[in-house]
């Protein structure tokens, strides 16, 4: 199932990977968007009432450069090392120069990183590939530059913050 119903004008802020956020308090409490811009646009590949109803790994059906802000939380993990390079590069087209990418994952020492659901184990320097020198651009790639990471407790375990500009 597809759907886009976009009330907004761009520039967007993206939750990419928005789960049930409105209905389920402890996803509210724990993975919603911090409230820096109340206008949030979700797009996850099941309909739980967001305004995108897409599959990630078919791109993000927006259009270049009409993203301010990318909220992903939780939702790295659940794609493979080849698909997050996939999801990186989109980020990088759908995001305006100097937008940010906040990334939020459980840390590979977390109790929750092992589920099998989660296709990735995350650690300290997983996304250190990206950031400028890397030399990425040599395959195609885009490199970010760090803005912050950082590692937080849970009750799950340990989580990373990894906030990244275009």
């Amino acid at each position: 199932m597809r759907k886009i119903q976009l009330k907004q004008k761009p520039p967007y802020w993206l939750s990419l990977g928005c789960g049930e956020r409105e209905e389920n308090e402890f996803l509210k409490d724990k993975f919603a968007p911090p409230p820096l811009h109340k206008e949030f646009i979700g797009l996850d590949e099941r309909d739980m009432g967001q305004e995108i109803v897409w599959k990630i790994l078919n791109g993000i059906p927006l259009p270049d450069e009409s993203v301010k802000f990318i909220w992903a939380s939780h939702i790295m993990e659940h794609f493979d090392n080849t698909e997050i390079m996939e999801v990186m590069e989109e980020c990088w087209r759908v995001l305006q120069h100097k937008g940010l990418l906040e990334i939020r994952c459980p840390a590979d020492t977390s109790t929750v990183s092992n589920m099998p659901f989660h296709k990735s184990f995350i650690h300290w320097n997983y996304f250190d590939i990206f950031f400028n020198g890397s030399r990425l651009d040599r395959y195609g790639y885009h490199s970010w530059e760090l803005v912050e990471r950082e590692k937080y407790h849970t009750e799950r375990g340990d989580d990373f913050k990894f906030i990244l500009k275009k």
